[in-house]
């Protein structure tokens, strides 16, 4: 039936059966595997498909060319550390860090962000519309005098997740409207268990840059989660496409 709208790739997506990838990793990611590369396994079987895998790089490359929905990306997963996909889930499953047999922590599990924009899967990496707030490469990121607890929040990203990069940035999944999804509305929360906002924390070095129809962008890699405090106000953040996580 002929809906009055414009049909698009991710309006296919939507209608296929490729959308069970982020529903079945949602449903993996509260099961852990008995063996090493079971997991990836099981979540080739779940999708129905003729290749069943246990490497989850080549569970992911396969998958170039197709759509991911960027809200299903926030979660505690171990990533994929091969080049350009560093956003890459190893594992569905999302279970609490352990050290000496304890658990340490926070962790997120996976939800299907069907409610979020989609990502197209690339060989570099995948490229998306995302909230981004960029952070400024000196020590001492600008801030506004009554706002010294965003620069202490910045600071401990830094400690924790940029030591290695020149450059940082939060990223936030961009939301859609289920009535017309096309059109990018606010930041997409997640919907897990959280106490504050969740945020996506990438870094680079400037010079590494990837081609996009067109578009000449910096390469991002994904390092990690951090759960922004509600007593902190956020900074600011703007919609930015594409972004490219590699």
């Amino acid at each position: 039936m002929d809906d009055g709208f414009k049909k698009t790739p991710m309006d296919h997506y939507l209608r296929s059966d490729d959308i069970s990838n982020e529903v079945s990793g949602t449903l993996l990611s509260h099961r852990p595997a008995s063996r090493p590369g079971d997991d990836i396994v099981i979540w080739s079987l779940l999708l129905g498909g003729d290749q069943i895998f246990s490497d989850p790089v080549e569970f992911w490359r396969i998958r170039i060319n197709n759509w991911i929905y960027t809200g299903f990306l926030i979660s505690s997963a171990a990533r994929c550390k091969e080049k350009g996909l560093s956003w890459a889930p190893a594992s569905p499953y999302a279970a609490p860090r352990t050290k000496a047999g304890k658990k340490q922590g926070r962790f997120y599990r996976a939800f299907d962000g069907i409610d979020t924009e989609l990502a197209k899967v690339e060989k570099e990496g995948i490229f998306g519309q995302w909230f981004i707030c960029e952070l400024d490469e000196e020590e001492d990121d600008p801030v506004t005098p009554n706002t010294p607890d965003i620069a202490n929040e910045i600071r401990n990203i830094r400690r924790s997740f940029l030591l290695t990069c020149r450059f940082g940035a939060l990223l936030q999944p961009v939301g859609t409207s289920q009535s017309s999804w096309r059109k990018s509305q606010t930041m997409a929360r997640y919907r897990g268990r959280v106490d504050g906002t969740l945020l996506v924390v990438v870094g680079c070095n400037k010079w590494s840059l990837a081609e996009w129809r067109g578009h000449r962008v910096y390469k991002w890699k994904w390092k990690g989660l951090y759960e922004w405090p509600t007593d902190v106000p956020l900074p600011a953040f703007k919609k930015e496409n594409p972004i490219c996580i590699a």
